[in-house]
């Protein structure tokens, strides 16, 4: 991931028809907002560099 600038707009226009969902102006603009949240979150993660030996989490298992 190079490039940092995430656009919410064309992420809806784009991700809406292949979902099969119907958008309106009104909740397009709450769902632009937690878009951009969850787009904010996740650069946050992306921001931190593991080493190549290590795991992001701990492994579990029974």
């Amino acid at each position: 991931m190079t490039d940092n600038h995430f656009e919410p707009d064309s992420f809806i226009d784009a991700l809406a028809p292949l979902l099969d969902l119907i958008i309106d102006d009104a909740s397009r603009a709450q769902v632009k907002t937690h878009l951009e949240i969850a787009a904010r979150m996740a650069a946050l993660l992306f921001e931190h560099k593991l080493d190549d030996h290590e795991e992001p989490a701990p492994v579990f298992a029974a």
